[in-house]
C-alpha cells in the first residue's frame, strides 16, 4: 500500500490489531481500578476521620454529625446530605451539607406517607434513582417533597442504636440517576457511625449527668455539715441545684408545720418569685387550700404536672401556671419518719414529663432537706439542754458560795431564766399562802418595779401555777384582757 506522495504504509495484521485493542482494554481497566483504589482509599480515610471525631467528640455529638453529613457529600456522589434523629414520634433535622433545602432543626410527625414512616417502620435503606417513579400513594409525601425542593434522585440509610432505629442519613441529587453500591455501602457505613456516635454520646451525657448530681448532692452534705445551727443554707442549695441539674424554671422550698405552708427557698422564675414576693402573695396557706401543690403534703406522695394546658388541670392551677410561666410542674414531699414537713416544687417553661432519674434526684434533695432539718433540731436541743445544765450548774455554785443567803440564789436564778428564754422583763416571787412577796426582778423599770414591790394578792394566773400547773403560757396578754401581775 501506498501512501499519497509514494510514502510506505505500515501494514497492520489482524494479530496486531487485537494486541492493540487489548492494551487499550487493559488500561482502560487499570485506569478503572485506580479510581476505584483511590476512591476506597478516600472513603477509608474519612471512616478513620469520622472515628478519631468521636473518640474525641467528649463535648458534645454535633461535630460528629456535622463530619458524618460532611463526608457523605464528598464520598458518595450526592449533592446534598440530610441526618435526622427521632425523639418520641417526631423526626428532626440534626445535621446538613450542601445547597439544597433541608429540614435542619425542624420537626415532623413520623407519619402517613413521609420517607420517615418508611425508614422507621421497614428499618432498610431505600433508593429511589428517580422520585418521580416512586409509588405515588405510599410515597406520596416524598414526592411531593422532592418537587418543592428540587430532587430527583435520593437514598436513606437507617441509623440504629441497640437494633433500634433511632434516625437516618438522607443523600440526594438534583439530577436523575443511580446511587452505586460503593456510594450506598459507604452511606450505610457513615449511618453506622453516626449511630456509634449518638450512644456514645448517650453515655458520655448519661455519666457527666450523674457526675453532676453526684457533685451537687456532695455540696449539699458540705452545707449540712458547715450549718449544723441554721438549714437556710441547705435549701438555698437545693433550690438551685435542681433549678440548674432539672433544667427549670423555677423552684420553690417548702416548710410544713402540720398545718401551714410556707416558702422558705426559691431560685429563677418571672419577677416576683423570691421568698419575699411569694410570702406576700399567698402568705402561708393550709395545703388544702392549694389544689396543688397542697396534694403532695396531705397525700404524701409525688405529684407532676407534664403539661398544664392539658385537660383535667383545675382551672386555678392553669392560671397560676400562665402567670408564673411555666407548663409543667413537680411536687416531692419531704417526709420524716412518714409525715410531710415540706415539699420541693420544680417547674419548665416547655411541656414534657419529669423522667425516672430527675425524679429520684428530687428524692434524695428532699432526703437531704429532712436532715438538714433534724440536724438543726438535734443541735438546737442539745445546746438548749447544755445551756440548762450549765445554768443549774450556776445556780447550785450561787448556792454554795451563799449559804444561808437567799437573795444571791435567787438574783442567779432569775438571770439564768432571762438568758435561756429570752425574756426582756423578769419578777421572781415567793407565795406564802395569801400574797405573793417579790424576791426578786430584772428589766423592769422603776414604776413596774414599784408596782410589785409591796406584797399583793395573787391573780388568776398565779391562782392556777398554785392549784398543781407546771406552768401558764399567755401568747398575747393583750388578746386575753388581762395583765401579768
Amino acid at each position: 500500500m501506498t501512501g499519497t506522495l509514494g510514502t510506505p504504509v505500515p501494514t497492520r495484521t489482524a494479530g496486531a490489531a487485537t494486541d492493540e485493542s487489548a492494551g487499550v482494554s487493559l488500561d482502560v481497566r487499570l485506569a478503572d481500578r485506580t479510581r476505584e483504589l483511590d476512591e476506597l482509599t478516600r472513603q477509608h480515610a474519612a471512616t478513620v476521620e469520622i472515628i478519631d471525631i468521636i473518640a474525641r467528640s467528649t463535648s458534645g455529638l454535633q461535630p460528629v454529625l456535622d463530619a458524618v453529613v460532611g463526608a457523605a457529600v464528598r464520598h458518595c456522589g450526592a449533592d446534598d446530605a440530610t441526618l435526622f434523629l427521632r425523639e418520641g414520634t417526631e423526626s428532626f433535622g440534626a445535621a446538613h451539607e450542601g445547597p439544597l433545602p433541608s429540614g435542619l432543626g425542624t420537626r415532623q410527625q413520623i407519619e402517613g406517607s413521609h420517607l420517615s414512616l418508611h425508614i422507621y417502620r421497614d428499618g432498610r435503606t431505600i433508593h429511589a434513582p428517580d422520585t418521580e417513579a416512586l409509588d405515588p400513594v405510599d410515597f406520596a409525601a416524598v414526592i411531593a417533597v422532592a418537587r418543592q425542593r428540587g430532587v430527583r434522585a435520593l437514598v436513606a440509610a437507617p441509623i440504629r442504636r441497640a437494633g433500634e432505629v433511632i434516625g437516618y442519613l438522607l443523600l440526594r441529587r438534583r439530577e436523575v440517576g443511580a446511587f452505586t453500591a460503593r456510594q450506598i455501602a459507604m452511606l450505610e457505613t457513615l449511618a453506622s457511625q453516626a449511630g456509634v456516635a449518638v450512644a456514645n454520646a448517650g453515655v458520655i451525657t448519661e455519666l457527666r449527668e450523674a457526675l453532676d448530681q453526684q457533685t451537687a448532692t456532695a455540696g449539699i452534705l458540705e452545707a449540712i455539715s458547715s450549718s449544723p445551727t441554721d438549714a437556710q443554707p441547705v435549701f438555698e442549695a437545693i433550690a438551685q441545684s435542681a433549678f440548674r441539674l432539672l433544667n427549670g424554671w423555677s423552684v420553690l422550698v417548702w416548710r410544713y408545720d402540720g398545718e401551714r405552708m410556707r416558702i422558705i427557698a426559691s431560685h429563677g422564675g418571672v419577677p416576683g418569685t423570691d421568698v419575699a414576693s411569694v410570702h406576700a402573695a399567698l402568705g402561708e396557706p393550709r395545703p388544702e387550700d392549694l389544689a396543688y401543690p397542697g396534694d403532695a403534703i396531705l397525700k404524701r406522695v409525688i405529684l407532676q404536672i407534664a403539661d398544664v394546658e392539658a385537660a383535667g388541670v383545675p382551672e386555678s392551677v392553669r392560671e397560676v401556671a400562665r402567670a408564673r410561666g411555666w407548663r409543667a410542674n413537680i411536687a416531692v414531699p419531704m417526709l420524716s419518719d412518714g409525715a410531710p414537713i415540706g415539699i420541693i416544687t420544680v417547674s419548665r417553661k416547655v411541656p414534657g414529663a419529669f423522667v425516672e432519674r430527675e425524679i429520684g434526684l428530687l428524692q434524695t434533695f428532699a432526703a437531704q432537706a429532712v436532715i438538714a432539718i433534724e440536724n438543726v433540731r438535734l443541735f438546737t436541743e442539745l445546746r438548749e439542754s447544755l445551756a440548762r445544765q450549765t445554768a443549774m450548774a450556776e445556780v447550785l455554785a450561787a448556792i454554795n458560795a451563799n449559804p444561808g443567803e437567799l437573795a444571791p440564789v435567787f438574783d442567779a436564778i432569775l438571770e439564768k431564766a432571762h438568758r435561756l428564754c429570752g425574756s426582756a422583763i423578769g419578777n421572781l416571787s415567793l407565795y406564802d399562802g395569801a400574797r405573793l412577796r417579790r424576791a426578786a426582778f430584772r428589766g423592769m423599770s422603776s414604776e413596774t418595779s414599784a408596782m410589785v414591790a409591796e406584797p399583793r394578792r395573787i391573780s388568776d394566773l398565779h391562782r392556777r401555777l398554785v392549784r398543781g400547773e407546771r406552768f401558764v403560757h399567755v401568747a398575747d396578754l393583750d388578746a386575753r384582757g388581762r395583765t401579768a401581775d
